[in-house]
């Protein structure tokens, strides 16, 4: 069971960034297309019918006010996950997320990112 394909099509819907810039993993380009959304798993627990990964985006744009106003607009969509209506993919469904915090992370010359970390409660059917 893909929980990670989940939360990939979960930020996508937020049409936050083009579908093609949001990953699972950092990009292979040395210079990815910006802006951007890399999420990794940073734990949690997972079973047959549930999972409660911790995960922490890193949003990047190519200055401070991008990528603030990216991971800000990210964080309102995680505090409102049951809005308007559950988000359903391959069978996973997000029952709960905890407040998200934000924090601006070291950057590149060529980019700024933020990083939003929360974690969810994910429901397989």
């Amino acid at each position: 069971m893909d929980s990670e394909g989940y939360v990939r099509a979960w930020t996508r819907s937020f049409g936050l960034v083009p579908d093609e810039n949001v990953f699972f993993a950092a990009p292979e380009h040395d210079k990815p297309p910006l802006p951007l959304i890399i999420f990794t798993r940073q734990g949690g627990p997972r079973g047959l019918y549930f999972d409660n990964p911790i995960i922490v985006w890193e949003c990047w744009g190519v200055n401070k006010h991008e990528a603030s106003s990216i991971s800000g607009q990210l964080a309102d969509k995680i505090n409102n996950w049951f809005a308007p209506t559950p988000f359903i993919h391959e069978g996973w469904t997000i029952v709960g997320a905890d407040e998200p915090t934000l924090r601006p992370v070291s950057s590149l010359t060529w980019a700024k990112r933020y990083e939003v970390a929360t974690q969810l409660w994910l429901s397989y059917d």
